[in-house]
């Protein structure tokens, strides 16, 4: 784009808000809602896979730029989002839910990239604490405690959004028992070491990754759990249990391993509150999806055989039944599946998950859009002073960070056709790939946002447009609406 573009683009003042996607199933929802209350403040959205949003977002000045776990190797790519006239806005999408030493949150808050961040948006005060102990660079007025949106969408108030997949899951698999696994360290779709690197911000002990601790602490967890859910299908002919891994986690493990066990079912599509939803109660370890059914008043139970919080994160235990056995694990399943009961789990866990995650009395996505617009101005005229003072350095290399994505896939089809990777490689990356993205419709989105319209009627005037494959822009039609917190 010409110098006179990006002049006529700042004349608009139209600040565009740019949200990649990496992982569908746990972040499209939550991404989408802040993008409708974005939008409602007035801002312009793209919404997309990450090839997507930075292939097009330096054409965009004045925007803001989510970043959702930034790595040392990308610094220059956040020099080059300050370039063109854009800012970079911490919402971490791993920001709460830490073990005790909080070494992989810190990791994810790296020291070379404090100085580019221009807002932090955070789970909760705990976590700001945090940050300013271990971060002495960090500018505290760039700090924000809003929780994250992702945990709005969990509560009660919001279940249209999932109630007819809810309903259709359930009249397809009758009475089930959800697991939901988090065992990426022992059970990467990668490996081990290819998908340690996969994992951003998750290499903070460096110690238990080096000596494979992590690994063997997640694999034996992973072999009391299989364990336990053989039991309760022996147990309970009668009740489904469906099985969902992680995103990260390599599904065919699952599948090999409950073969020829007919009311044992493997499935990782669709969003975890749909499945939440639905479900006599939920079994996992530590995993955050725990916290996210708290917040709609599920039970869960945390199947803790072993337990050490320097590896496993103890809010996921703190709002569940705790089982350390698997004959107490049987106990409560039993006493789930005879009397669900309807609990305000929310209200009995707010003072423990506060701390951590701060929204359990109001939107994040709301407190967000509420704070970034008291900020346009200064977006405005910020923007046009880093593009004057970086004149014609600032063109060159958005794009040619998505270009260099853009290369770097070319590479892989090309060693994928030359057998530069063996057969089990080249499967794996493909699965990983898909597990993660699988694909965003435009008709999906509107779906999404027709739901949410009917709690807050505003959301009607959203308008979604294509862009891309896998790009959308999300904006407000016109009509006049004064943003307040």
């Amino acid at each position: 784009m010409s110098l006179s573009n990006y002049g006529d683009k700042m004349e608009n003042n139209t600040i565009t808000c740019c949200l990649p996607i990496e992982i569908k199933s746990r972040e499209l929802d939550a991404r989408l809602f802040l993008a409708c209350e974005l939008a409602r403040a007035g801002f312009t959205c793209l919404l997309g896979s990450k090839s997507v949003v930075h292939r097009r977002m330096g054409n965009m000045a004045p925007f803001l730029y989510f970043d959702k776990g930034l790595t040392p190797a990308q610094r220059d790519f956040c020099e080059d989002i300050h370039r063109n006239g854009g800012f970079i806005i911490n919402l971490d999408e791993e920001g709460g839910i830490i073990e005790k030493g909080m070494f992989t949150f810190i990791a994810r808050y790296p020291e070379e990239l404090v100085p580019f961040y221009d807002m932090y948006f955070l789970w909760g005060h705990a976590l700001k604490e945090c940050l300013l102990e271990n971060r002495k660079s960090v500018d505290a007025t760039r700090l924000f405690v809003t929780g994250h949106p992702r945990f709005d969408l969990r509560k009660k108030k919001y279940e249209v959004l999932y109630k007819e997949k809810a309903d259709l899951l359930r009249e397809k698999y009758g009475n089930y028992i959800l697991v939901n696994t988090s065992f990426a360290y022992a059970n990467h779709v990668l490996g081990y070491e290819k998908g340690i690197r996969a994992l951003p911000g998750h290499f903070g002990n460096e110690d238990h990754r080096k000596d494979g601790i992590d690994k063997a602490y997640y694999r034996l967890v992973q072999y009391y759990v299989v364990g336990a859910i053989l039991h309760i299908a022996e147990q309970h002919p009668d009740i489904r249990i469906v099985v969902r891994p992680h995103p990260s986690e390599l599904v065919r493990f699952y599948e090999d391993v409950f073969s020829g066990h007919d009311n044992i079912s493997i499935i990782q599509e669709g969003c975890v509150q749909e499945w939440n939803m639905s479900a006599l109660v939920v079994i996992h370890h530590d995993c955050t999806t725990a916290v996210e059914a708290a917040f709609s008043g599920i039970p869960t139970i945390s199947y803790c055989p072993i337990r050490d919080n320097n590896f496993a994160p103890e809010l996921p235990m703190l709002v569940s039944d705790v089982a350390s056995s698997e004959a107490e694990l049987m106990r409560l399943v039993d006493k789930y599946i005879s009397e669900r009961r309807e609990r305000d789990i929310l209200e009995e866990k707010k003072d423990i998950i506060r701390p951590w995650i701060a929204n359990v009395d109001y939107d994040a996505a709301t407190r967000i859009a509420s704070c970034l617009a008291e900020k346009k101005l200064f977006f405005v005229e910020e923007s046009k002073k880093r593009i004057a003072r970086h004149g014609s350095q600032r063109v060159r290399k958005i794009s040619m960070y998505a270009l260099l994505g853009s290369i770097r896939l070319l590479a892989r089809r090309i060693a994928n056709r030359c057998c530069v990777w063996d057969v089990t490689e080249r499967m794996r990356r493909r699965e990983y790939a898909c597990q993660k993205m699988p694909g965003i419709e435009k008709d999906e989105l509107e779906s999404k946002i027709s739901s949410l319209a009917q709690i807050n009627p505003e959301f009607a005037h959203i308008v979604v447009e294509r862009l891309d494959a896998d790009g959308f822009r999300i904006s407000r039609a016109s009509t006049e609406y004064n943003h307040s917190q």
